[in-house]
C-alpha cells in the first residue's frame, strides 16, 4: 500500500472533472459538485490493488427481486468497460476495479477513482433515487 499512498498523497482534484478526493486509511472519499459522495475502499490483494465502492447495502439488495437485481448487474456490466458490478461476501452491491499493483501509475489511479465513483454513483441513483453515502 505504500506505493498507492505515494500516488494518492497530493491528489485533491480528479483532473478533467469537478470531483474532489480525500484519502485516509485505505479509503478515498470522492465528492461531487452537487453534494453527492462516493467512498472507495482500496486494499492490496496479493499482486493487485482492489478498489471497491458500495452501490447499495445488503438490506436494500436483499429486498430487491433477485431476477431484477441480477438483470441490473448484468445490464450495467454490459455497458461499463472498466468497472465490474457484483454482490460482495456481505450481500452488498459493489463496483470494483482490479489493477496490477506494480503497474499502477498516477494517471491510471486518477482515471480509476473517477470512473469507479461516477459509475457507482450513477447506479446507486438509478436504484434508489438518492445518495446513500
Amino acid at each position: 500500500m505504500k506505493r498507492f499512498e505515494q500516488l494518492i498523497a497530493h491528489l485533491r482534484d480528479l483532473p478533467g472533472t469537478k470531483l474532489k478526493v480525500t484519502y485516509k486509511n485505505g479509503e478515498a472519499a470522492v465528492a461531487f459538485p452537487d453534494g453527492r459522495n462516493q467512498t472507495i475502499q482500496i486494499r492490496r490483494a496479493g499482486e493487485r490493488y482492489l478498489l471497491t465502492s458500495r452501490v447499495i447495502g445488503s438490506t436494500r439488495a436483499g429486498n430487491m427481486e433477485p431476477a431484477d437485481l441480477a438483470c441490473q448487474i448484468w445490464s450495467r456490466n454490459r455497458v461499463t468497460d472498466v468497472v465490474e458490478f457484483a454482490l460482495d461476501e456481505s450481500g452488498r452491491l459493489i463496483g470494483r476495479i482490479e489493477q496490477v499493483a506494480d503497474a499502477l501509475n498516477r494517471n491510471e489511479l486518477e482515471f480509476y477513482l473517477t470512473v469507479l465513483a461516477q459509475e457507482c454513483d450513477r447506479l446507486e441513483y438509478l436504484l434508489t433515487g438518492r445518495d446513500q453515502t
